[in-house]
């Protein structure tokens, strides 16, 4: 076998591999579901596709930096972010 018929099978492979990993972490930006809305969600809240909220409340907010959050509440990606302190 030739290095170019070995290059095919390792690609999908590793294409593969690629889209499993993709597939592990759902909504990583908090953008879903989208809403102008700033809701305080309780423990055990699942209102964010993915995520289940665990320990303490929390909130999620376009503009967290209203809330007085440390390092001033905006999204490093996408428009929403959490407020940790509920």
């Amino acid at each position: 076998m030739n290095t170019h018929s070995c290059s095919l099978p390792l690609f999908l492979v590793l294409l593969a591999a690629s889209e499993a990993r993709a597939a592990v972490l759902t909504n990583g930006s908090f953008e879903s579901p989208a809403s102008q809305e700033t809701p305080s969600l309780p423990v055990g809240s699942t209102y964010l596709d993915g995520w289940t909220v665990l320990l303490a409340e929390i909130a999620h907010c376009v503009d967290c930096a209203d809330f007085g959050s440390a390092g001033g509440g905006s999204a490093s990606e996408g428009q929403r972010s959490l407020d940790l302190t509920g």
